[in-house]
């Protein structure tokens, strides 16, 4: 037994919590073989970790105009704070009216912008 579903199974999860875990471990796999590439990245010195996260979000944060001459080392700063991270379908990233600690950059798959009735309001990706 997994340690994740060992734990699940201790902690007395509901069904439906577990149902998700397992959907988001399954995606996870499927999409890195196992890989975290935040860790691997946490252990390279800084130059480094930033270099290789800049090539990653090369396509996405250099269509940004407000980046194009950037004196004052905001793409710098904005690749040293990012962290990869996987969200599977259907899954709530945040609700309206919390507060967001974060920037969102979308690499693969899709976004949709939900109002408190649940329609769709914006697509993204």
């Amino acid at each position: 037994m997994s340690v994740t579903a060992d734990w699940t199974k201790r902690s007395k999860f509901p069904p439906s919590l577990v149902s998700r875990l397992k959907k988001f471990h399954q995606l996870e796999w499927e999409d890195s073989q196992g890989t975290n590439v935040n860790e691997i990245l946490d252990d390279m010195p800084e130059t480094l970790k930033v270099e290789i996260r800049t090539e990653m979000l090369q396509s996405l944060i250099g269509k940004w105009e407000v980046l194009e001459n950037d004196q004052f080392g905001l793409q710098t700063a904005l690749v040293k704070k990012s962290k990869i991270a996987l969200y599977p379908p259907n899954e709530c990233i945040y609700r309206e009216s919390e507060t967001a600690e974060e920037i969102f950059f979308i690499i693969w798959g899709k976004c949709d912008v939900h109002a408190n009735n649940g329609d769709v309001v914006l697509s993204l990706g």
